[in-house]
């Protein structure tokens, strides 16, 4: 069985750098959706995520709801972040996360236009919420089967997750789970 693990809204200090930590200590891969904003802010960061050998995709330029922007808008959000990654880690990503899932047939046609693969999840503890180290840690391990895609966040509020991440990956690897990248 293999699985996704992804985090959005980075790259961020100190969490994108302390998950990093983690999953390099687990020799575990996983794939970044970050923001094109925070890209710039920290090139280093999202250098480090390819040279790790993490995967890198899109997750828009300043985190809208992408269905509430015209066309154009759309278009600037997924191009600026293509080219923020580009210039900090050399790489074009070809997957796209839209913030909050949100999405139409506009914006799933201007993903397309850019080459871009949508991606989604499969199980979402809501670590954003902050529910508890506990429930992160037991929603994603009751919840993730094979092939499915786990939603996290390094975003620099998420001190749960990264305090939940390790017994999280012991779990998983216990119980016999392999993790990939997306991309």
């Amino acid at each position: 069985m293999s699985a996704y693990l992804t985090f959005d809204d980075g790259p961020m200090y100190p969490n994108t750098e302390r998950v990093l930590e983690i999953l390099a200590d687990f020799e575990v891969p996983a794939t970044f959706f970050v923001v094109g904003q925070n890209v710039n802010a920290n090139p280093e960061l999202a250098a480090r995520v390819v040279l790790e050998g993490h995967a890198i995709g899109n997750h828009s330029y300043t985190h809208p709801d992408l269905t509430t922007l015209n066309q154009q808008a759309v278009s600037n959000q997924l191009g600026m972040t293509q080219r923020a990654i580009r210039n900090a880690t050399g790489v074009w990503p070809t997957i796209m996360r839209p913030p909050y899932g949100s999405s139409n047939q506009s914006v799933d046609q201007l993903i397309e236009n850019w080459n871009l693969r949508k991606v989604l999840w499969d199980v979402d503890p809501q670590d954003w919420r902050a529910p508890g180290i506990r429930n992160l840690i037991n929603h994603v391990y009751d919840n993730t089967r094979d092939e499915y895609v786990v939603l996290l966040h390094d975003g620099s509020w998420q001190h749960q997750t990264y305090y939940a991440l390790p017994v999280i990956l012991e779990r998983l690897l216990d119980r016999d789970m392999t993790f990939d990248k997306l991309g």
